[in-house]
């Protein structure tokens, strides 16, 4: 339907592309915040309410739309005739396997999609919930959003100065150098900063897709083009997270084993944080720590440890010891600091305030 729109209005196929999917995109950045307030505010069942309401509205929406193939036949389909489904499929098989250009195309967005999606779905919102935090999460999806939509509003003037081979590494590159701190799961603030260079890297792929596919397959098959491509699409995110989401409850059911395992394979000592948090060292032992409890699952408190662990170790030049120290430390004082202000209103930084007394603690203990 874009060409024919693109031809309606007197603009460039890229552009309506970039436009199409810059709206498309704001619905992504509106809703997560939406949805965050939400919970935040009513629970989950009032974003159950707001998304069947919107649901309703884009129902009416497409039941009042107005097709008008007297623009652009030069991409209409030709015919309206019936084909067998298996027929279908081998044709839009066989037009993407020939054409080098659209198979390196979709099998870079099916790869990406299917590592990224796992991570989108599973871990930030594991992550987020374990720090009591929707709105980090809905802050973050929204940041990605916003660069997404800047992003394909930008496409039409891109695709002028940049070849589609030069779009494609610079969105591969950039979104996998934005991807890669999270690792380090910072605050949600610099989450939605690394979230945003992330939505603007990757909002031209979506018109650069459709573009290709427009000007570099004959009307007939692209039906069957997109059918192929939007099947294997959909497929490779589910398959994706159901790997992340049993890999992440395999470690969570086998933590003594997946800690010891990988410390005496890659020859390190391994903490492995959670309740009782688990130390293994390279010659196969386990130590699982008495002290600390769920105020520690806030944002920051592993920051906390890492600093620990680093000071300690720069001490005392044991990795074990260190180990050892730093993380009953880090424990008591999440307990010292939760009994003083809460577990709910507990920071990072009420873990760091109460340090010393857990020091004190240890040195001079009371009964």
């Amino acid at each position: 339907l874009i060409p024919n729109a693109a031809t309606a209005s007197g603009v460039s196929v890229d552009t309506a592309n970039g436009r199409h999917e810059g709206l498309f995109a704001i619905g992504w950045m509106v809703g997560p915040a939406i949805g965050a307030a939400c919970i935040e505010w009513s629970g989950p069942m009032a974003s159950f309410v707001v998304t069947s309401v919107f649901f309703a509205l884009a129902a009416i929406a497409v039941a009042n739309m107005k097709v008008n193939d007297e623009h652009g036949k030069s991409v209409a389909h030709e015919h309206d005739g019936h084909e067998p489904f298996f027929s279908s499929l081998r044709g839009g098989f066989r037009v993407i396997v020939r054409d080098r250009a659209l198979l390196g195309l979709t099998a870079t967005f099916v790869v990406l999609s299917g590592l990224y999606m796992p991570i989108d779905t599973v871990i930030f919102p594991a992550h987020f919930e374990s720090i009591d935090d929707p709105s980090g999460l809905g802050l973050l999806l929204a940041s990605l959003a916003l660069g997404m939509v800047i992003g394909s509003f930008s496409y039409g003037r891109l695709s002028a100065r940049f070849t589609s081979s030069q779009m494609l590494r610079t969105i591969v590159v950039v979104s996998t150098c934005a991807l890669f701190p999270m690792v380090a799961l910072p605050s949600k603030w610099v989450f939605g900063v690394l979230g945003l260079i992330s939505g603007l890297s990757w909002g031209p792929f979506n018109p650069l897709w459709n573009t290709v596919v427009q000007k570099r397959v004959a009307p007939n098959p692209q039906g069957r083009v997109y059918g192929i491509q939007m099947s294997v699409l959909s497929a490779a995110p589910p398959l994706g997270q159901l790997i992340v989401g049993a890999s992440v409850d395999d470690i969570q059911a086998r933590r003594l084993d997946v800690a010891s395992e990988c410390a005496a394979t890659h020859g390190i000592f391994v903490v492995l944080k959670g309740h009782r948090t688990i130390i293994a060292t390279p010659d196969g032992r386990v130590v699982i720590n008495p002290t600390g409890g769920p105020g520690l699952a806030t944002g920051g408190t592993g920051d906390v440890l890492t600093g620990m662990l680093a000071a300690w170790l720069a001490q005392l030049l044991d990795p074990e010891a260190a180990c050892r120290l730093a993380v009953f430390l880090h424990g008591a004082s999440g307990d010292a600091a939760e009994s003083a202000v809460g577990q709910i209103p507990m920071t990072a930084t009420s873990v760091i305030a109460h340090i010393g007394a857990a020091i004190t603690h240890l040195l001079h203990p009371q009964p």
